[in-house]
């Protein structure tokens, strides 16, 4: 073999490794910057609309339970159980304190606890989840992993305890 043969052959194996290199740091990037879903997060995206989903029925549920008269309950005792302490409204500014409190470096857990301790009913509790919906969450202006529900968040910031603890206030009969 020549000397120009063996040069080549390592000029094309180091621009070889250096494209597979180069492809996997530009995907990397573009992950990063929200350009182009990451296989991780298209998972997540579907947890998490399945959980939405869930917690939207099971609001349908409550609003038929207040339709249908109850043999065990009162009248009374079944508009208490099934209709929401709030108005629509205030869970979305709830939702949006919280989506502050986890929106930075570190979680506020302080408005994790007092939030929660709003909840009056297990009911407020899904009305919360359905108005948060889904959101991303940003540092320093780039994605912190996959946008999430209030479920995803709470864990991935290491909330639940104080979320739990919230909804003990009222004795809600709902854990995260």
């Amino acid at each position: 073999m020549k000397k120009q043969d063996i040069n080549n052959y390592i000029y094309l194996t180091v621009v070889g490794i250096a494209i597979y290199l180069g492809y996997d740091i530009i995907i990397k990037f573009l992950e990063t910057t929200g350009l182009k879903t990451s296989k991780a997060e298209i998972i997540t995206d579907k947890k998490v609309t399945q959980t939405v989903k869930a917690t939207n029925d099971e609001i349908k549920q409550a609003a038929q339970k207040l339709k249908k008269p109850s043999t065990t309950m009162t009248p009374t005792q079944v508009k208490l159980a099934y209709t929401p302490t709030y108005s629509d409204s205030y869970y979305l500014q709830l939702a949006d304190a919280l989506y502050e409190a986890f929106n930075h470096v570190g979680t506020n857990n302080t408005i994790v606890k007092n939030t929660m301790q709003l909840m009056k009913k297990r009911l407020d509790v899904l009305k919360l989840i359905a108005a948060y919906g889904v959101r991303q969450t940003y540092v320093f202006g780039l994605k912190d992993g996959a946008a999430s529900n209030l479920i995803g968040h709470l864990v991935s910031e290491d909330a639940v305890d104080d979320a739990n603890e919230g909804l003990q206030k009222y004795k809600v009969y709902y854990t995260f």
